[in-house]
Order: C-alpha cells, then sequence, then structure tokens
C-alpha cells in the first residue's frame, strides 16, 4: 500500500505567544528558599505537563518486560534496587512528590558502569519481538504517563534498529504508533514520537530512520535526532538531518551531558537542532550560556537520569539551578524512567523540595515544556491554558477526555483493526516450525553463526518473525486512529471545546 501522505502543520515557526511562555520568573532567593520547610503547596500530579524527553524502550514496566521476556524466551532477573516501575500503578504518593524518592537519584548513580547501562538496555531489546510486544508497551506508556499527569508527550523510539534486527522494517514503527493510538483513545492525552539514531551507529541506518519518520508522519511521528554516545560526532548525518528539514521534520539532538559545550554548538550548527537534549554541560561555558538565552534554544534537562548515570554527582550539585539563574529554556524531563524509578511529578517536586521553586516557578517551567514541544499550535495554547488553571487553584481537566470523541476514535480503530488481514500461517522447512509458532526453545538461536547477529540485538534466526503482511495493516491501523496533525476542528486531549 502506498506510504501515508504527511498533513503539513501550518505553525511550523514558533507562535508569538511562545516567547512569554518561556519566560521564567526568577528566583532571587534560591538558597535561602532551600533552607525553608516547604508550604503547603498544589498536588504536582495534577499539574498538566508536556514531557518532552522519555524514551520508550527505557519506560517499559518492569512486570511487562519480565512477561514478555517469559513468552520469548528472555530471561529477565528482578528489577535492579526494587520493583517500581518508574510508571504509576496506584502505589505512588499522594500528589505532592513525597512518597518516592526518584530510585537511585538521592543515591548517586544507579548503573555500575556504562557496560551495565548498556546491558539493561540489551535486555530490553531482546524481549521485544512481535508486533504485541511493542504495541502492548506503547499502550501501557500512555496509561502510565497519563496517570501522572501528563498531558501531552514526545516519546523517542529506535524504530530503525529493531526493524533490522527483526527483519522488518516497519513492524516496531507500525505497531508501537497503533498502541499509542489506541492509549490516546483510553486517556485523552496527546502524543508525538521522536525518532532517534545512535551516533555510534552507520549513516546508512539513519537514512532508513528518516525514510520511517517521512513515511509515518501522517501518523503521528515529527521529528528526528541523534542520540547515544556524544563521541561521536554529528558531522556525518548533517545531510540526513538538512533533508528531514526539507521534509518538514523537527529536529531534535542529545548533546552537552556527557561531552562539553562543544557538542552542543555542533548540535546547533551544523547539526540542525531545534531543542537540545539534555545540554547540561553549557554551565562549562558563560559565553554558549548566554547564546542559548539569547536564542531561546530549549534543553531537555533530565535530572534523575543524570544523577542516575553519573553525568551529576548528586541532585543537589545538579547543574538545573544554574542553567535556570541565567535565564536558558528549561524544560523538566525522564530520560530513562523505569530504569530509575522516577516520574515526571517526582521531577517536579524535587523542584520544590531541593531547589526551592516556588509554585508560579514550577508552573513557568512547565509552559516552557508545552511551548518548546513540536504540538500544534491549538495544544499548546490549550496545555498553557489548564496549567493557569492549576496555578490559580482552579479545575484543570475540564472533567476529563470527551466521552463523545472517546467514542469516535474507538469507533475507529474498531475499523482499522477489522480491515486488518486474517494471519497467514507459511510453510517452511521440514522440522522448522511455521512462522508464529511460540516454542519452548524461543529466544534460543539454533545457529551459533556470529554473522547472523545484529549490531543491536539476538541472532536474527532467534527472533521470532510475524506474519507476511502484518507491516502494513498495522501501519493503515496507525494511520487511521491518529488524527490529523493539525486538525482545527479537533479538540486537544480528546475534550469538548
Amino acid at each position: 500500500m502506498p506510504p501515508p501522505t504527511r498533513q503539513p502543520e501550518p505553525d511550523r515557526d514558533p507562535a508569538p505567544d511562545r516567547e512569554a511562555a518561556r519566560t521564567r520568573e526568577p528566583a532571587p532567593d534560591r538558597e535561602a528558599a532551600r533552607t525553608r520547610a516547604p508550604a503547603p503547596a498544589r498536588d504536582l500530579r495534577a499539574l498538566p505537563k508536556a514531557h518532552l524527553h522519555v524514551h520508550l524502550e527505557s519506560a517499559v514496566r518492569w512486570s511487562t518486560l519480565r512477561e514478555i521476556g517469559a513468552a520469548n524466551g528472555v530471561p529477565v532477573p528482578d528489577r535492579p534496587g526494587g520493583d517500581h516501575d518508574g510508571g504509576h500503578d496506584g502505589e505512588h504518593d499522594d500528589g505532592h512528590g513525597g512518597g518516592h524518592d526518584g530510585g537511585h537519584a538521592r543515591g548517586g548513580p544507579a548503573f555500575t558502569d556504562f557496560a551495565d547501562f548498556f546491558a539493561r538496555n540489551a535486555l530490553v531489546r531482546a524481549c521485544l519481538r512481535t508486533a504485541e510486544d511493542f504495541r502492548r508497551v506503547a499502550r501501557e506508556f500512555c496509561a502510565d504517563q497519563a496517570a501522572d499527569g501528563v498531558r501531552y508527550v514526545e516519546v523517542s523510539f529506535t524504530a530503525a534498529a529493531h526493524g533490522e534486527r527483526l527483519g522488518d522494517p516497519d513492524l516496531p514503527l507500525a505497531a508501537v504508533l497503533a498502541g499509542l493510538a489506541e492509549g490516546r483513545a483510553e486517556t485523552g492525552m496527546e502524543y508525538r514520537v521522536i525518532l532517534d539514531h545512535s551516533r555510534r551507529r552507520p549513516v546508512n541506518r539513519a537514512w532508513s530512520t528518516l525514510d520511517l519518520a517521512g513515511r509515518y508522519a501522517g501518523a503521528g511521528v515529527v521529528a528526528v535526532g541523534l542520540a547515544g554516545d556524544e563521541a561521536y560526532p554529528v558531522d556525518p548525518f548533517v545531510a540526513v538531518f538538512a533533508a528531514a528539514r526539507d521534509r518538514g521534520l523537527r529536529v531534535v539532538h542529545h548533546a552537552g551531558e556527557a561531552a562539553g559545550p562543544e557538542s552542543i554548538r555542533r548540535a546547533l550548527d551544523p547539526g540542525l537542532a531545534e531543542r537540545i537534549g539534555h545540554g547540561i554541560r553549557a554551565v562549562d561555558d558563560p559565553r554558549l550560556l548566554a547564546e542559548l538565552a539569547e536564542r531561546r534554544v530549549p534543553l531537555e534537562v533530565c535530572p534523575a537520569s543524570n544523577v542516575a548515570l553519573g553525568f551529576a554527582p548528586t541532585p543537589a550539585a545538579h547543574p538545573l539551578p544554574r542553567l535556570l539563574d541565567a535565564g536558558l529554556v528549561v524544560t523538566l524531563n525522564t530520560d530513562i524512567p523505569a530504569m530509575v524509578g522516577v516520574t515526571l511529578t517526582d521531577e517536579y517536586a524535587r523542584l520544590r523540595t531541593g531547589y526551592g521553586c516556588s509554585d508560579a516557578e514550577i508552573a513557568a517551567i512547565a509552559r516552557a515544556a508545552a511551548a518548546a514541544s513540536f504540538a500544534p499550535a491549538a495544544v499548546r495554547r490549550h496545555l498553557d491554558a489548564e496549567i493557569g488553571r492549576w496555578l490559580a487553584g482552579q479545575p484543570v481537566f475540564d472533567g476529563g477526555p470527551g466521552k463523545s470523541s472517546r467514542r469516535a476514535t474507538r469507533a475507529v480503530l474498531r475499523l482499522a483493526a477489522a480491515r486488518r488481514p486474517a494471519p497467514r500461517r507459511r510453510r517452511t522447512d521440514a522440522g522448522t516450525p511455521p512462522v508464529g509458532h511460540r516454542s519452548a526453545t524461543a529466544g534460543t538461536s539454533p545457529s551459533a553463526d556470529p554473522a547472523s547477529r545484529s549490531a543491536d540485538g539476538p541472532p536474527a534466526s532467534a527472533v521470532r518473525r510475524t506474519d507476511a503482511g502484518r507491516s502494513d495493516s498495522l501501519r493503515l491501523f496507525a494511520v487511521a486512529a491518529h488524527p490529523p496533525l493539525s486538525d482545527p476542528d479537533r479538540p486537544p486531549f480528546g475534550g469538548s471545546r
């Protein structure tokens, strides 16, 4: 089937009202505020939030990972450091941020070294093998985010690497988009997807990422960017991101987390980044701080992740207050929530209890995230208004997602599901189970040939392939279920006008 046609957003340039939303109220006596006992304050989980930097693979519930791992023959140990999933499962605090300490973020690095971090990422990849696996984690991601007060999320996903590993370039992304569409129908939370590419991987895979982003732009993909080891430069990928901008996609890179200020400069030029993922090393260069403040370049700051990975020694020593005091556009995010046991509410609670931010300052940071997002203007304005109601002590969510909109979205989901072809089982060589068959040895390789291994996962022969035509049907499902990116007649968040 032909790829979906992208519907361009009319408001690509920043709207005039975004500058005001990005301006942070100054904190003249932050050090004194840190020493005072916090006054009774507003419920931070009820604060309407935009979440701009979170990796889907690092937001999978550990309980889910164990279930799908068992189904796919991949042993998953108990969660390191405890059983908290990094989502909202009914066991969280009362919404004021006091019941959970952000996993390992309070006590220092959550990983012994980067090999440990990479090993946990590899475990997640090894578990994700079928369309239903990807679809489930995306649907549960929406539920966890919405329960934490997130009203709009831009979730990063390494689609091309998963497709290469599974031998089907479309299946992982199409399944994730289908799961996100189901999650939106259930929660009313808006979403967009950023496709990232590891700096360590070949340029040709980056072009594959761009190809996927272009073909699925009408289904919710809004941006592309670089992630991974910042020791690898942006320069080999410049042509990819120039092409992305030409195709109407947005660009955002990880930079200035492990590497120094120069990585931020290169991400902006020639890397064409519109936002910077992390960016905390900007504090090492006063000239760069001034430039970022003048250009109003948003930073996606992830304090608990930075501490867990050893880029900041403790939350108290994190450079976030210095970035705020320098006048930068700072947004607050989780990055790898399930791996460090932190929610976005936890991160906002740290603003209050650790950095002495007032609720007005907290609201300004939440508004900065909404303004810096790649959401349509109507979504940004609606979210900004909801944050204003939270600050004023008024009801925030207008009674939640509109029932009529949710019924309509579910009807589209049912229609798309009905149009999905029945599974087809292919004949295989004698002694080989048909495609889709789950054997007791699933997850083990019948061959030790190293050539059968991909760079990012188990041997290709160990991956249980899905039925022919599955990717096309999932693409149809995801596109049909996702509302147009800039539909002027659809109220944000599934609500009523």
